[in-house]
C-alpha cells in the first residue's frame, strides 16, 4: 500500500459517492452529481488520500470567509481504516484551514468517535446541541445525509 495525500485536490463526484457509500452513509448522488461536484469544487480546503488512482480517504472544510471553518466529510474506506489515514487527513486539512486565518474550527462527530477528534484539540461542548433544518424529504425523519443506511 502506497497512500498519497493531495491537499486542495478535487475528487470527481462519482468517486465521492462511492467512498461515502462504502462507509454506510446514504449516497449523496441522490442530490445530483452536479451538486456533489460543486460542494467539493467550492471547498476552500480539501485533502484526498489515494491508493494509486483509487480514492480511499477524503475530507473537506467549509468556511465563512473570515472567522470560522467547519470540517466535513472525514471518510476512510473500510478496507483502509486503522492505518493512520484518517489521522493524516485531519493533520493536513487542519494545516490548510489554518492558512485561511480562521479563529475557530468546528466539526460534527459521530457518537463514539469523539476521542478521534479530541487528539487534534477538539473538545465536546456540553452547551451546544447539534441541530439541522432540512429541505429534502419534506423535513421528515432524521438527518439522513449522514445516517447509516
Amino acid at each position: 500500500m502506497s497512500i498519497t495525500y493531495h491537499s486542495n485536490a478535487r475528487p470527481n463526484a462519482a468517486e465521492v459517492c462511492a467512498l461515502t457509500v462504502s462507509v454506510g452513509w446514504r449516497d449523496p448522488a441522490r442530490h445530483g452529481l452536479d451538486v456533489v461536484q460543486r460542494v467539493w469544487d467550492l471547498a476552500p480546503a480539501t485533502v484526498l488520500a489515494r491508493d494509486g488512482e483509487r480514492l480511499v480517504g477524503m475530507c473537506r472544510a467549509v468556511w465563512d470567509g473570515g472567522l470560522m471553518a467547519e470540517i466535513m466529510n472525514v471518510v476512510v474506506h473500510p478496507d483502509y481504516q486503522g492505518q493512520g489515514i484518517g489521522r493524516r487527513l485531519m493533520e493536513l486539512l487542519i494545516a490548510e484551514i489554518e492558512k485561511l486565518g480562521v479563529r475557530h474550527i468546528t466539526l460534527g462527530s459521530a457518537v463514539g468517535k469523539e476521542a478521534f477528534y479530541e487528539q487534534f484539540g477538539f473538545v465536546v461542548r456540553d452547551t451546544v446541541t447539534p441541530m439541522i433544518k432540512r429541505y429534502d424529504d419534506h423535513g421528515k425523519g432524521e438527518d439522513e445525509c449522514c445516517l447509516r443506511s
